[in-house]
C-alpha cells in the first residue's frame, strides 16, 4: 500500500491501460495473464486498489497487479516530446 499522500488513483471503469511487464497469473486463482505491450480495459479495483481487473482485447478477464499497467490517459495528456522524454528514461506514476 503506497504512504499516506502517495495514494494511487483508481481509473474510471472502462479506462485503457499498456502492459508494462508480463504477468503470468499463475500465482493468482482468477489471475489474468498478458504480456509486455497489450492493452487492457480497466473493470474495477480491489479493496487495497494494488490489483485490478482488466479485460483483453481478446475478452479474457481476471486480476493483476495495478503496478504493471500505466494508463493511456496519461500518456494521452503529453505532447509527444514529453512521452518520448519519459518513456525512455522512467515511467510515469499513474495519474
Amino acid at each position: 500500500m503506497p504512504p499516506p499522500g502517495q495514494e494511487r488513483a483508481v481509473p474510471a471503469l472502462g479506462a485503457r491501460c499498456r502492459t508494462l511487464y508480463p504477468f503470468s497469473g499463475e500465482r493468482h486463482r482468477h489471475g489474468l495473464r498478458f504480456a509486455a505491450g497489450e492493452l487492457l480495459t480497466f473493470l474495477q479495483a480491489g479493496p487495497d486498489g494494488g490489483w485490478w481487473e482488466g479485460e483483453t482485447a481478446e475478452g479474457l478477464r481476471g486480476w493483476f497487479p495495478a503496478s504493471y499497467v500505466q494508463l493511456i490517459e496519461c500518456l494521452a495528456k503529453m505532447n509527444l516530446a514529453e512521452q518520448q522524454s519519459t518513456l525512455t528514461t522512467t515511467l510515469p506514476q499513474f495519474c
